[in-house]
């Protein structure tokens, strides 16, 4: 049952009939859906995030021991307020600098939305 972060990516993966659309459907065994990667704002611009992401399968690979079919993460920015993490949904700029950096990385941006996709193949 997806929350109410993923809930919006499901008309992307889904197709008029509720169906997972062809372009998916044999990738769907092992998903992973990233959370978010967050680097404290004094390490960032340094390269740490990239090195995360070209390295995130073989991550996956040693803490989950399995093979994923696809990784998907939503370039959605986040703030800290009075210690608790929340998203920022105004900043465009910001939104838009996360998703070049997942393209950058091998991501895919899937539609017109801030979700991206890496597939395994």
């Amino acid at each position: 049952m997806p929350d109410g972060d993923s809930a919006s990516l499901i008309p992307y993966l889904l197709d008029e009939d509720g169906e997972i659309k062809d372009e998916y459907y044999s990738l769907f065994n092992n998903v992973y859906y990233l959370d978010r990667i967050y680097v404290e704002e004094k390490f960032r611009g340094q390269g740490y995030a990239s090195f995360l992401l070209k390295n995130l399968p073989e991550i996956l690979m040693y803490l989950v021991k399995i093979e994923y079919g696809i990784i998907i993460v939503q370039a959605q920015p986040f703030d800290t307020v009075d210690g608790e993490s929340i998203m920022d949904y105004k900043n465009k700029e910001r939104t838009e600098r996360l998703i070049k950096l997942y393209e950058k990385n091998g991501f895919s941006r899937i539609g017109n939305s801030n979700y991206l996709i890496y597939t395994n193949g």
